[in-house]
């Protein structure tokens, strides 16, 4: 189960606007943009008879990095969102 604050970052982002969306924006496709090729090499590797794990942890690793830092985005409670 996902917890809330990764469920509803879209919204939240949504909601807040301004600069934080921006790069909220740009770090999700930042994140498209190392995750699609990631994910193919490793079925390349994987569909040669070589075993993945090593780089998928890399890759998992990248992920969980990535998205901690888009989390600090959610603005702190008591910032106004964008009505």
């Amino acid at each position: 189960m996902r917890k809330p604050d990764i469920r509803n970052f879209p919204a939240i982002m949504r909601d807040t606007g301004g600069w934080r969306y921006d790069l909220a924006k740009q770090g999700v496709d930042d994140l498209a943009s190392f995750m699609e090729p990631g994910l193919t090499a490793l079925l390349a590797v994987s569909a040669r008879g070589i075993s993945p794990v090593p780089a998928a942890q890399a890759l998992w690793n990248e992920f969980v990095t990535s998205r901690a830092a888009l989390l600090t985005l959610i603005p702190p409670l008591g910032i106004k969102r964008r009505a």
